[in-house]
């Protein structure tokens, strides 16, 4: 089973004051490439999560060091060259 860093879009309702919310998730694949299961967040030494709604939002982080950092933010910027998923697609595999 591998991971990458991909791109997701959330659409929110006409009642929120931002119908559209980009955001970084881990995803992880089966053997055959579809979709396992997904992360949305990162947690710091407290435990605190950084929300957006319902969403808890992925930050890049270096555990060890400023390379650590470095390597992080090099595999979300990868995400930005691969397809968007749709968060709405996400939540069906929890289904």
């Amino acid at each position: 089973m591998g991971w990458n860093y991909r791109v997701v879009h959330r659409k929110f309702d006409s009642t929120s004051y931002v119908e559209d919310l980009y955001f970084i998730a881990e995803i992880y694949y089966n053997d055959d490439g579809s979709i396992s299961s997904y992360i949305t967040y990162s947690e710091d030494e407290d435990g605190m999560r950084k929300c957006f709604g319902d969403v808890k939002l992925m930050y890049p982080s270096g555990q060890d060091s400023i390379e650590d950092l470095k390597g992080c933010l090099e595999y979300m910027t990868q995400a930005l060259e691969r397809p968007i998923l749709e968060y709405e697609d996400l939540l069906k595999l929890s289904d």
